[in-house]
């Protein structure tokens, strides 16, 4: 196909330029409370080595990356979406989500509330379907749940517990405030031939913004989610062995 010399080619310029309009936004995760731990500490905890601080929202250990997932987006009404970002959900935000989900696994609990984790079908409504009760406290905790059954099926996570339901999904929370942050799992510097998983670690507040309490630290419940990536995909998310990196549990 011969472009013409300029209709053709500027229409799509517009499209490109107009898919980029909309950008992500963070969530302010607050210090922990007193003898709780902070997102770069659990992740040592449960990877090994030392994780610093990576610019303003990032960790790292020096073998893996720690990359925060935009929790929002910024832009104006009407802008596109970019489907398919790296939560493979409706957006670049972790508010939905689509793979071939593997399992999911507590990695830690800071809360005085008890805490189950699960999920929503589709992108809006449904009921909350519960995949596993967590047991202990800090890190040693059980509780984890295979996720075949739901593997390739549009989906928000869901966090169940003695102060009720939150989702992943900002407009479904009843005060309409950020309740899940989330990091995928990066090798830093990527090796080909070994495990192909991706990795996300998700953390959740269960305190309301307005309750008694409310700290927003986002420590209470922590979950590893791991997934197949597409097979287009395998070259581009470097295949380190990371269960074999792990401090805890074979």
């Amino acid at each position: 196909m011969r472009w013409s010399r300029f209709g053709t080619l500027s229409t799509a310029l517009v499209c490109v330029l107009s898919a980029s309009t909309a950008f992500g936004g963070f969530t302010t995760i607050r210090p922990p409370h007193p003898g709780e731990d902070s997102h770069a500490q659990i992740f040592s905890e449960i990877y090994g080595g030392t994780f610093v601080p990576v610019g303003s929202v990032d960790f790292s250990n020096g073998l893996l990356f720690a990359k925060r997932i935009d929790d929002f987006l910024v832009g104006e009404a009407g802008d596109p979406l970019d489907m398919g970002g790296p939560t493979g959900g409706e957006d670049d935000t972790d508010q939905t989500w689509r793979a071939q989900f593997t399992n999911a696994i507590a990695e830690a609990r800071f809360a005085a509330f008890e805490q189950s984790f699960g999920y929503y079908l589709g992108a809006t409504g449904g009921s909350f379907q519960e995949l596993f009760d967590v047991e202990g406290e800090g890190y040693d905790v059980t509780g984890q749940a295979p996720l075949p059954l739901i593997a390739n099926q549009l989906l928000r996570w869901g966090r169940n517990g003695d102060n009720g339901l939150f989702s992943s999904r900002i407009a479904d929370n009843t005060d309409n405030e950020d309740h899940m942050v989330t990091y995928q799992i990066i090798p830093s510097v990527p090796s080909a031939g070994e495990d192909p998983r991706v990795r996300w670690v998700v953390f959740w507040e269960d305190i309301r913004r307005g309750e008694p309490f409310e700290d927003f630290d986002f420590n209470d419940l922590v979950v590893e989610i791991t997934a197949i990536p597409e097979p287009a995909s395998l070259a581009s998310f470097g295949l380190v062995a990371l269960l074999g990196m792990r401090r805890r549990r074979a």
